[in-house]
């Protein structure tokens, strides 16, 4: 099983550790985001001045960096691209890994579901009505 994990230098904050870990356990909260960004085929990362450079977002946009999308996934055939900044989901803000992952289990297979997006310059939305496999 591949996995990727981004990996910033912090003070120790046991919230985000629990948020971005990708779960030492059953009962760890990390473990949830790994499987939900899974099923979506979405890899996402906290905004990191590192991930800003890399994709260009200017310090003045808030949400998730899209790391990489599955391309077998309902995800890349939306739309959905590697360097999106995830904005909000069904209008809810997105400002943390604990944010989208709460969001994306809230969406149930035939669900219609609604991302706001930063790509580059550009603001849009993507909407599509959610496919369990």
């Amino acid at each position: 099983k591949e996995t990727t994990l981004s990996v910033m230098l912090v003070e120790r904050d046991e919230g985000k550790i629990n948020s971005l870990s990708s779960g030492a356990g059953p009962s760890s909260s990390g473990e949830g985001a790994a499987d939900e960004m899974k099923k979506w085929g979405i890899q996402a990362s906290a905004l990191t001045e590192a991930l800003r450079q890399q994709y260009s977002i200017e310090s003045d946009v808030n949400g998730v960096a899209v790391t990489s999308v599955d391309q077998a996934s309902q995800a890349f055939t939306e739309g959905i691209q590697e360097g999106d900044v995830i904005e909000e989901i069904n209008k809810t803000p997105i400002t943390s890994i604990k944010d989208f992952t709460k969001a994306l289990k809230a969406v149930k297979n035939g669900d219609n579901v609604m991302f706001l997006l930063r790509r580059g310059e550009s603001t849009l939305y993507i909407a599509f009505t959610f496919k369990d496999k």
